[in-house]
Order: structure tokens, then sequence, then C-alpha cells
């Protein structure tokens, strides 16, 4: 384990990475999906409602997976600031 980075630091890290991961290909599915959906509103007299609903899901799913790669990384940057403030023997006033 490298110096300065705790098991649990380590182990967000991944999780960040494997969301990231994730994110990427829903949001290349999701806009698959809605370029279909575009090109078949401007061709095609039928309406396939399959696609609206994947499009609807895949917007979702993006959307659902940004937030959980927020929260991930801001408990990885408070887990970072609390180190630091420890380290340097800071602490928190409680007002």
């Amino acid at each position: 384990m490298s110096k300065g980075y705790s098991k649990t630091l380590l182990e967000s890290d991944i999780q960040r990475t494997n969301i990231k991961d994730r994110l990427n290909e829903a949001s290349y599915d999701y806009h698959s999906n809605l370029l279909k959906l575009l090109d078949e509103k401007r061709h095609s007299a039928n309406k396939d409602m399959r696609l609206w609903e994947d499009t609807i899901k895949g917007f979702q799913t993006c959307i659902a997976l940004n937030e959980n790669l927020i929260g991930v990384s801001m408990d990885i940057v408070k887990s970072q600031l609390e180190r630091a403030f420890e380290a340097m023997k800071i602490e928190a006033k409680d007002e």
C-alpha cells in the first residue's frame, strides 16, 4: 500500500473509477439510443415506444451514476482534508 493512503481511501478511489467506467458506458448507450430515436422521428412513420423508454431509462441511469460519482468523490475529498488537518494538528472549532 502506498504511503499516505489508507485502505479505505484506495477502495473509494477504485469505487470512483468503476462508477466512471459505468457512467461512460451508460452515456454512450444513452446517446446512441437518442440518435436512433431522433433519426426514427425524422424518417419513419413507425414510432418505437420501446426505444423511447430505453432512452429515458438510459438518461435516468446516467443521472444516478453521476450522482453516485459526485457522492464518492466528495467522500474522498472529505477524508483527504480530514487527514491533512490531522497531520497539521488543526482541530475544527465547534460553533
